[in-house]
């Protein structure tokens, strides 16, 4: 009678009647974006200097670019982001304002962001940009936890 109970329970969990497949559960503490580009001397692509002559996409050094890409199953609507930089001594200064972000990203979809950059200097070392808060098309919202911190960072060689 053992042998049968035995044989019919692998029966039922091998035909999937006794159990359900189960996904496991998204994990709220990965990072949502992926950082592909941390430029901070990057151009405003078709501003003063096009209009001044130049080339459009010289690198000018006024804009600070990020490309990222959206890992995440939903749309993003807003993201907010703290950049800081390393010094000549390779300590971590923030920059004194968030920057924002509100146009959509959807699900795999990667875009490039562009701030002024009014803090670049030749004598730094390094960027971080972190990223704090991602507001999604359903109203949820992910911020880093302890343990899930979200950046992408540029350095100059030999600046570890």
């Amino acid at each position: 009678m053992k042998r049968v109970v035995c044989a019919l329970a692998t029966l039922l969990v091998s035909s999937g009647v006794l159990c359900e497949e189960t996904k496991p559960p998204v994990d709220e503490h990965q990072c949502p974006v992926k950082f592909l580009v941390v430029n901070p001397k990057g151009s405003d692509s078709f501003g003063g200097a096009f209009l001044k002559g130049g080339d459009a996409h010289a690198n000018d050094g006024r804009m600070f670019v990020l490309k990222l890409k959206n890992t995440s199953d939903k749309t993003i609507r807003g993201m907010k982001f703290q950049a800081s930089y390393y010094d000549a001594t390779h300590d971590l200064h923030d920059i004194p304002v968030a920057w924002n972000w509100t146009a959509p990203i959807k699900p795999g979809e990667e875009k490039s962001y562009r701030w002024e950059n009014n803090w670049h200097d030749t004598s730094f070392v390094g960027w971080r940009v972190l990223l704090l808060k991602v507001l999604f098309d359903d109203e949820t919202k992910w911020e880093p936890s302890a343990e899930s911190a979200c950046f992408g960072e540029n350095r100059k060689k030999g600046a570890h």
